[in-house]
């Protein structure tokens, strides 16, 4: 017994007087940090998904899917998104898309069809703390704006998702509207959306809040609306000043009459 205490304490000691060189900070709890961090950064993209259906008329959800998935983004915005409507042979969209990702998601429904609905999305590998819908100005088709605030690693994050009207007049109320909220936004955010126009003069307001990502990196040539008969650049994700931009990309996938705008941010 003796013995055995005598070589208990012989390796006790080195034991002990190693501990007392550990710094602190070391063993003191990590904090999550409520301000951005130059380590931490999120992919996003927004994306007019045209209700699943190529501008050839087939059926594309599960290949949008696809590159959803391979682009490993963390938080995904869709326009154009149905609801058991019959041009999407009354699939659930919402549901078996944040199904497929293993995603968080809040879903607003924009306009009620003969069958069904189409609407808005927004989805988070993060968990969405808040969401809230807001009506906008509209003429035939109501248009709304989602809001949800993120549970991101490097602090609360609110995520803007819109899709606006064809209508210059139209548009002009919905982002004077927009505008007021994000006025009010406390948190950093991101604004992202087809905004149907091509006119940067008609966004100018936006710009004493937030950055056009697209403009920022010099990339506002690459266009995010193609058919027949012209090409352009509609399709947006604005950033709080408050947000570092890291990258900007318009990859061409032509799933959609819309291509997807994808940013990754600190």
């Amino acid at each position: 017994m003796k013995l055995y205490l005598k070589k208990w304490i012989l390796l006790g000691i080195p034991i002990i007087c190693l501990l007392f060189t550990i710094p602190l900070s070391l063993l003191a709890p990590t904090k999550m940090l409520d301000t951005f961090s130059s380590s931490d950064s999120i992919k996003i993209i927004s994306y007019n998904i045209h209700y699943g259906i190529s501008p050839k008329g087939h059926p594309v959800l599960n290949n949008i899917l696809s590159f959803l998935i391979s682009s490993d983004s963390d938080i995904v915005c869709l326009q154009e998104v149905d609801y058991k409507t019959f041009r999407s042979y009354f699939q659930k969209q919402p549901e078996y898309i944040a199904k497929k990702l293993s995603m968080y998601y809040f879903y607003t429904p924009t306009q009620n069809m003969i069958k069904g609905q189409t609407g808005n999305m927004v989805i988070s590998r993060y968990p969405i703390e808040s969401s809230k819908e807001y009506t906008l100005s509209f003429d035939k088709y109501p248009r709304k704006l989602q809001k949800t605030v993120i549970k991101a690693p490097f602090g609360d994050l609110a995520v803007f998702n819109t899709h606006l009207d064809l209508t210059k007049s139209i548009r002009k109320n919905q982002i004077e509207e927009i505008i007021k909220i994000l006025e009010e936004c406390e948190e950093p955010f991101i604004l992202t959306g087809d905004m149907n126009t091509s006119d940067l003069s008609e966004l100018n307001k936006l710009f004493s809040l937030s950055v056009d990502t697209g403009k920022a990196m010099e990339k506002e040539e690459l266009a995010t609306f193609i058919n027949k008969k012209y090409k352009s650049r509609i399709d947006y994700i604005f950033i709080s000043k408050d947000v570092s931009l890291q990258s900007y990309d318009v990859p061409t996938l032509r799933l959609s009459d819309h291509e997807p705008v994808m940013i990754e941010i600190q």
